[in-house]
């Protein structure tokens, strides 16, 4: 199996300070732009009296990050066989958000859980079964016992359960006034 990762190079941490500073400095330009084009949230009757206040509140600035960290991958030729797999995993979690954003700002309900569920898996099985493809993973590191040898077909559902567990966790409580952006730090 593989390690699951290379070193931390300093290109690397150049291109994340890049990225960060690229959304800072744009992010207020980004959210007069969705602002004016509509793309507000609206808030379902049936949820916290609380989140009511919430209503017109911008909503997809996840598309400027996504939008911002796909770019310089393009532009600095950082697409390639190890790449292609997490890029494209962030690229389909981030269109299904915009789609659920976009819809929600339409109509007021987003994606419907079973069916947003229904696509969470259909990608997280794609890209677990493309990330185990592409890197040949045969075991996975497990805290205080090393390298456990895994089953291609069972990393694949590990994998597309972690994904699809990340997804929702961070959607969830990204909903509970920025406890997922406190919880990131």
């Amino acid at each position: 199996g593989r390690d699951g990762g290379g070193p931390v190079t300093v290109e690397l941490i150049q291109a994340i300070l890049l990225a960060f500073a690229i959304v800072v400095i744009v992010m207020p330009a980004f959210i007069r732009l969705i602002t004016w084009s509509g793309f507000a949230k609206q808030i379902r009757v049936e949820g916290p009296e609380g989140h009511l206040a919430k209503a017109g509140t911008p909503t997809a600035g996840g598309a400027l990050l996504l939008g911002v960290v796909i770019g310089l991958a393009l532009l600095f030729g950082l697409v390639d066989a190890s790449t292609f797999a997490p890029l494209a995993t962030l690229a389909l979690v981030g269109a299904l958000g915009l789609a659920d954003d976009w819809l929600n700002a339409r109509t007021g309900d987003g994606i419907r859980a079973r069916q947003k569920l229904l696509w969470q898996v259909a990608v997280a099985v794609f890209a677990a079964w493309q990330i185990q493809n592409t890197y040949a993973i045969t075991s996975i590191a497990v805290p205080f016992i090393g390298a456990v040898a895994i089953e291609p077909w069972l990393y694949i559902a590990f994998a597309a359960f972690a994904i699809v567990s990340m997804s929702n966790g961070v959607n969830l409580t990204d909903g509970l006034d920025g406890l997922a952006g406190g919880t990131l730090v």
